[in-house]
């Protein structure tokens, strides 16, 4: 057979993007507060963080936030039967509530409505994306949902004819604040030889500050071998994170008349593995949603939508796994890959407090 061959021919060049946590530069860090913005379902983005000396209408947290460190934490405990105390179960973060103090001011009446009104209408329209930038440029982002606040109290010391101040209530379903996205490639080059070692960055390569994908080194690594070590991946994450997998075909083929070969990718770390009993064609796309509330493993149509549902073509997939905080080795293995081949994964790291 062919795949056995395939299987020991190839290496994996593996490509990381992303950035760390603390930023790109890694330089001294500026003394200045952070530049909070709130993003709503419609697209319309508000500054909480204004400068009140500035022109026009503006918004800014006043003093007492709260909701913005930790999350709400539960524990189930057992108690015991005749005897003092009782044993923790499990624990586990609960819903976030987070409550922000605004200021909104303006140069008149006219320019308080406006600011007022938009504000109103677009944060109850929907679900919202809160973000907090550093000076550093890290940035963590939380998904929030209108709770109350905006009511509005036209006491003398709450509201003027060109000021306002609210109390937004925000809740949060998942509790954790995520960082910027990340991303590793493992992807096939034939004729390479078997050996794990750093290649040259990319050229132009560098960090972005604000949120987006930077490019770290590659490494060039002989992961088309079953029983190989793996890639380390360096998840720098407070909590497990829950990956997508993208696979790009062709992968997983044979000879005609011959059965798939799965494409098996292992956390050696963990013991667990995941498999794919699908011949991805070139040019196709495979996805395995791994997140919570998603969970979904698709044939990726041309225009980037859910085609062919493949969940009866996954091994164990109730049991979609997450990548645990500090290194995890991967190991991915292939049949039938080429030069298009490849596997992509992609997570935010997930955080307690912004």
């Amino acid at each position: 057979m062919r795949a056995l061959a395939e299987l020991n021919s190839p290496s994996a060049v593996v490509t990381f993007s992303g950035e760390g946590d603390n930023g790109a530069a890694g330089g001294p860090i500026e003394d200045v507060p952070p530049r909070v913005t709130l993003t709503t379902a419609g697209g319309a983005e508000f500054l909480l963080t204004a400068d009140l000396s500035q022109a026009g209408a503006c918004i800014a947290i006043l003093p007492g936030p709260t909701g913005m460190d930790a999350p709400p934490w539960q524990a189930t405990v057992s108690e015991y039967v005749g005897l003092d105390g009782g044993q923790v179960v499990k624990t586990r973060a609960a819903t976030r509530r987070i409550n922000l103090p605004l200021l909104l001011w303006a140069r008149s009446r006219p320019e308080l409505l406006t600011l007022r009104r938009r504000l109103i209408a677009a944060v109850m329209a929907g679900p919202a994306i809160l973000r907090v930038a550093e000076a550093d440029g890290s940035a963590r982002t939380i998904g929030v949902h209108y709770m109350g606040g905006l009511e509005g109290d036209e006491g003398s010391d709450n509201a003027g004819l060109a000021y306002a101040r609210y109390g937004l209530q925000l809740v949060a379903p998942d509790p954790y604040w995520y960082g910027p996205l990340r991303t590793a490639t493992f992807r096939v080059r034939g004729g390479t030889p078997h050996f794990l070692s750093r290649l040259p960055a990319p050229a132009g390569s560098s960090g972005d500050g604000d949120g987006g994908e930077t490019e770290f080194f590659p490494l060039r690594i002989g992961a088309s071998v079953i029983g190989e070590s793996g890639v380390p991946i360096d998840v720098t994450s407070d909590t497990d994170v829950w990956p997508v997998w993208r696979i790009t075909g062709p992968l997983g083929t044979q000879d005609a008349g011959q059965p798939a070969v799965p494409v098996r990718i292992a956390n050696t770390t963990t013991g667990q593995t995941l498999a794919l009993n699908y011949a991805v064609p070139a040019g196709a796309t495979v996805v395995i949603d791994t997140r919570p509330g998603i969970k979904t493993v698709y044939r990726e149509t041309p225009e980037g939508g859910q085609g062919e549902n493949l969940w009866p073509s996954v091994s164990g997939a109730a049991a979609l796994w997450p990548l645990l905080p500090g290194t995890n080795q991967l190991v991915v293995t292939a049949a039938g890959a080429d030069d298009r081949s490849a596997v992509t994964l992609s997570y935010q790291p997930r955080h307690y407090g912004a």
